[in-house]
């Protein structure tokens, strides 16, 4: 649990790649949160906000994982002005919300599955290089989306 990882809500995230697509710039841009955390850490957060009894267990650290992930978004500041504006309880307040509800969806109980998932949240929320949140897909797919064929559009008439 030493390892560190930071965690960028998906509402930042794509703000920053919407931003992206809109800028001139063709060269790589770190989008993410530069806010770093011990994965111990991070789990204490899950326990705390969730108000689990669950057992932190360590597993040995794969061979290939990173021991240090913290993105440099001076780039992403000075050509876009972007920076992640949620903050980690925030966006863990959401995501554990989203989860509940979709449990909560179905019966009393709600779906096993998804009740398994909230049991075992602290282990299985996704990081993608620097990324976490509610993917409010339908909505933000569909913006993008959008904002692609604007882009595109513009650039054949320019």
């Amino acid at each position: 649990g030493s390892q560190t990882r930071s965690f960028c809500y998906v509402s930042d995230l794509v703000d920053g790649l919407l931003r992206l697509l809109e800028a001139d710039f063709h060269e790589p841009v770190n989008i993410g949160n530069p806010s770093e955390m011990t994965v111990l850490d991070f789990a204490r957060a899950i326990l705390r906000l969730t108000g689990s009894q669950s057992r932190i267990v360590e597993r040995p650290l794969p061979v290939d994982d990173p021991k240090v992930r913290e993105p440099n978004i001076d780039r992403a500041r000075r050509l876009l002005g972007w920076e992640p504006t949620v903050g980690l309880d925030a966006g863990l307040s959401a995501t554990i919300e989203y989860f509940r509800g979709k449990t909560n969806r179905v019966g009393g109980s709600g779906n096993p599955n998804l009740a398994a998932t909230m049991r075992n949240c602290n282990s299985k929320l996704v990081s993608h290089q620097s990324q976490i949140g509610v993917l409010r897909t339908k909505e933000l797919k569909s913006q993008l989306r959008v904002r692609q064929s604007q882009r595109r559009f513009r650039h054949t008439f320019d």
